[in-house]
């Protein structure tokens, strides 16, 4: 049986690269990067290439190929690491960038995904608009590794009890100098009360980019994340993808 779209439902799927092709063609030689998949252990290669087969030509040809162009001039600049000027319009088309990316990449591990069939759909047709209870916080890294990615499903539990009360999720994407962390949990849709949520340690590095809180800021942080740093804030939920 043909394997349906992850955003769409359609069959059959195209080969999608979880890293996008225009990432891909500027690290064509890399350096030798540590690579881990699920609980094995880490090996070296010399390649950050990871194909799904989740995703249908329409997906992968249409809106998701009009996301990339929209985010490439900037989240290019901000994985060599450049100076830029995030505007409002900037913040919300890296975070929809960093949120397709996660939703992809969930399904490259060996952990259940997060997100719904209904909750991708929904981005699928606003893909400026990442869904439900989602906070994206960009940070600058400065370590060793040139691409890593962390994820999977979670939970969310209550303070006194420590129970897990709702499905959650923190992703991770580190590509070049740039890092993302996208953190999303059903809690408020599950109780109607609002989520409490504890910062992953080193946040105070970190901007947040969605929702938009700032009319616009300076990229780079004053202070990026070394590979401690980077490790500590992307740890949580899921497993290790490439790194």
């Amino acid at each position: 049986m043909a394997r349906e779209c992850i955003f769409c439902g359609s069959a059959p799927c195209s080969r999608e690269h979880a890293w996008p092709r225009w990432i891909l063609d500027a690290y064509a030689t890399p350096p030798c990067v540590l690579v881990t998949r699920g609980s094995s252990r880490p090996y070296q290669s010399d390649s950050i290439e990871v194909v799904l087969n989740r995703v249908c030509e329409a997906c992968n040809g249409g809106w998701m190929s009009d996301l990339e162009s929209a985010a490439k001039p900037v989240v290019w600049r901000m994985i060599q690491g450049e100076a830029v000027t995030l505007s409002e319009a900037d913040q919300r088309v890296v975070a929809s960038w960093g949120c397709k990316t996660a939703m992809v990449f969930e399904h490259t591990l060996p952990v259940s995904p997060y997100w719904r069939t209904d909750e991708r759909e929904a981005f699928r047709t606003s893909p400026r608009c990442p869904p439900g209870d989602t906070t994206i916080l960009t940070a600058a890294y400065t370590g060793r590794s040139l691409a890593a990615i962390r994820g999977g499903a979670g939970g969310v539990g209550g303070l006194s009890s420590g129970k897990t009360t709702a499905p959650g999720t923190r992703a991770s994407i580190c590509i070049g100098q740039l890092l993302l962390q996208v953190a999303s949990n059903r809690y408020t849709e599950l109780t109607g009360r609002a989520c409490l949520m504890w910062p992953p340690p080193f946040a105070r590095k970190a901007d947040q980019i969605w929702p938009v809180v700032h009319a616009s800021f300076q990229w780079p942080p004053a202070a990026p994340m070394s590979d401690a740093e980077a490790q500590a804030f992307m740890s949580g939920w899921g497993t290790d993808g490439v790194a």
